[in-house]
């Protein structure tokens, strides 16, 4: 990761803090709600994409591999473009880019052009998650209080909203058009309410030297990377494996995500607790196993419901790593710049939404969709025995 020596925005930085309050946390909820809501738009179009360019998983699985290009490009850079024009621009822009690609993405009909979108998406993507982390730690600093699973409970809530809205007005025989200029058009008005209250500063400037993540950051960023993949795989995955190996109909496959994503908003509504009562180390390696069972149930036993039940199950358990991680990255972070810190754990996390849907497509193809979000499984088990000899 790159930095400066010295930080020159410090100044900066001390004025904002004490002009913190509650406008700007509720803004901050906002923006992740609205950033989870597009990425499950983005799941609930992926059926239809697949349907009408007549895709097989393989080659599903690479153009949802441009997404994440596309986020791990940006990423790279994403701490030195908050810094620069700091969060209130950068998550505001990225977020008018995803409601542009998220409109015109159904009317794609070329390959090409797809491709050339996706990317795009990606770009928005990735600026905005590294930015958005940014504000949170940023508010949850000035106001001195835990708030990161909460934060990033409403990016769930957001997919859970969107995943069961758009379901509901699909099985009313709504087409998929109209479904998606009406919750774009709720994006725009939350986003143009947000606005004033995201920060104008980007955190610490970046410097000049490389700095090396030291082994815990790495360790941070590989569970987040099984994290961020488990989210990914699932968001990408899960309603084409409700249609093609359980039999439901192609309007209602968003409501398996839309649970996943409704548990996760639920635990992370608790998850500021635990971290406050509970070893984190413990906590992690815990909900790795949760998640495993979860994942267990939603492949392996037979009846609607049931999968249904391992969906909430599995997103309770996933539901608290990320924020868990993502908070304590301030106390960790070594030498490195808050901004570097972030960016170097979002960006070997987010390489698992690179490689995840990606690779569930290639295995996917060769063998079948269950055998491949079985390696889901076998990375959340890893995790808890990594998590655990580190606790």
């Amino acid at each position: 990761m790159i930095q400066h020596k010295g930080n020159i925005m410090h100044d900066k930085i001390q004025e904002n803090l004490t002009q913190v309050g509650f406008y700007n946390r509720i803004v901050t909820y906002f923006v992740f709600f609205i950033l989870g809501s597009g990425m499950s738009l983005w799941a609930i179009l992926i059926p239809y994409t697949k349907e009408r360019l007549g895709l097989n998983d393989s080659q599903l699985g690479s153009l949802l591999m441009l997404i994440g290009i596309g986020a791990m490009l940006a990423m790279a850079v994403a701490g030195k473009v908050a810094s620069r024009i700091g969060c209130r621009y950068a998550i505001t822009l990225c977020i008018f880019i995803d409601i542009f690609v998220l409109l015109n993405i159904n009317y794609v009909d070329d390959i090409a052009l797809l491709c050339v979108i996706l990317v795009l998406m990606g770009i928005g993507v990735g600026i905005a998650d590294v930015s958005v982390n940014i504000q949170a730690v940023f508010v949850e600093n000035a106001l001195n209080k835990k708030l990161m699973s909460g934060f990033h409970s409403m990016y769930s809530a957001g997919g859970f909203v969107c995943g069961m809205l758009a379901s509901f007005m699909l099985d009313l025989g709504i087409a998929i058009q109209s479904v998606v200029f009406i919750i774009l058009s709720a994006f725009m008005l939350l986003a143009l309410i947000s606005i004033k209250g995201l920060t104008t500063s980007g955190g610490e400037s970046s410097q000049a030297k490389f700095v090396k993540p030291s082994l815990i950051v790495l360790i941070c960023g590989f569970v987040c990377f099984v994290a961020y993949m488990s989210e990914g795989v699932f968001l990408d995955w899960s309603a084409i494996f409700l249609i093609e190996v359980k039999g439901i109909a192609r309007e209602s496959s968003g409501y398996g995500f839309s649970l996943f994503f409704g548990a996760i908003t639920l635990g992370r509504l608790g998850g500021d607790y635990l971290a406050n009562r509970f070893d984190n180390a413990k906590l992690i390696a815990l909900s790795a196993i949760v998640a495993i069972v979860g994942l267990m149930i939603f492949l392996f036993v037979p009846h609607i419901w049931a999968t249904y039940i391992g969906c909430i199950i599995a997103g309770l358990g996933i539901s608290n790593v990320i924020p868990l991680i993502i908070s304590a990255i301030p106390r960790i972070k070594g030498n490195m710049s808050l901004n570097s810190a972030i960016a170097a754990v979002t960006t070997i996390g987010y390489s698992g939404t690179l490689l995840g849907p990606a690779l569930i497509g290639y295995i996917s193809h060769t063998t079948s969709l269950t055998f491949a979000l079985c390696v889901i499984v076998g990375l959340l088990f890893i995790v808890a025995l990594v998590v655990k000899k580190l606790g």
